[in-house]
């Protein structure tokens, strides 16, 4: 337990998970503009703690030869965790993710449980490459494009539990939902991944695409982030909370991407903690 509680603690820590994954179901549930219940606010923290935390354990063992190369100090690489142990917590992961999916079955909305059953297929599907991983592998950004849809069904899923006592779920909350931390989440992957002087082995945006493209691609995801807060945010002054934040991503890349690339890395990262609990907030706070 202690060599997992260290691996955790490097490569994912629980008080940043918790903060993650906490702003993402609260969100989730707020975006609906429904009365959620505290049981149903905890069902959905701890979808989205478990489904995070066996994603970072996935992405270990898929990193797993590259980090032996271009990061040999990670917690895999040294031989903290071995590959097999790695392995069986994904499995072990993903039945206790199987287990919470009939729960929310069960007790809360047919609706919740069958999309966290399909995050869970889903997420194993990311695991698997979906079968064309030798494919996908040198070309980063249909590889970020195939992943995206975790969040999506992630957010609808826990939206879906805000309607536990009413009678139908409005495909229009899953919409306001997934959208606004979707581009987030896009465009802070693409941020993340900007220095075109790392190890050959790790494909940066840059290093695949160019300044130019790699432009165009922070260019749609702020663009799906602008989308998804006129969706929910539309005539509140909010909405230019966002959209300033969102923005000042994609000019930072244009104006500074020559000179320091951590700026629009550090933005974006900025833009994803508004984007995790801003309509949460906002929830709590309004009139």
């Amino acid at each position: 337990m202690a060599r997992w509680l260290r691996f955790f603690s490097e490569r994912f820590p629980v008080p940043l998970l918790a903060v993650i994954t906490g702003g993402f179901a609260l969100s989730s549930l707020a975006s609906t503009g429904l009365v959620f219940r505290g049981s149903t606010a905890l069902l959905g923290w701890l979808q989205a703690f478990l489904m995070f935390g066996v994603l970072r354990l996935m992405d270990e063992v898929k990193d797993y030869k590259k980090d032996l190369i271009a990061h040999p100090e990670r917690p895999l690489p040294r031989g903290l965790l071995t590959l097999e142990e790695a392995r069986r917590g994904i499995g072990f992961g993903l039945l206790l993710m199987s287990a919470l999916a009939a729960l929310s079955l069960i007790v809360f909305t047919r609706e919740s449980g069958l999309l966290y059953a399909a995050t869970t297929l889903f997420l194993y599907g990311m695991y698997r490459e979906f079968g064309i991983g030798n494919w996908l592998e040198p070309r980063p950004l249909l590889y970020a494009i195939s992943h995206q849809g975790i969040s999506v069904l992630l957010s609808a899923s826990i939206a879906s539990l805000a309607f536990v006592s009413h009678e139908a779920v409005s495909p229009r909350a899953w919409l306001q939902a997934s959208l606004l931390l979707l581009g987030a989440f896009f465009t802070y992957e693409v941020a993340r991944k900007l220095d075109p002087h790392a190890h050959p082995l790790l494909r940066t945006y840059r290093s695949v695409h160019g300044d130019l493209k790699t432009g165009f691609i922070l260019m749609g995801t702020t663009l799906v982030s602008l989308l998804g807060s006129w969706i929910l945010f539309a005539d509140q002054v909010w909405l230019w909370i966002f959209w300033g934040i969102e923005l000042s991503v994609l000019f930072s890349y244009g104006l500074l991407i020559h000179k320091n690339h951590k700026i629009t890395e550090a933005l974006a990262s900025v833009s994803l903690l508004l984007h995790l609990w801003g309509p949460a907030i906002f929830y709590f706070v309004r009139p």
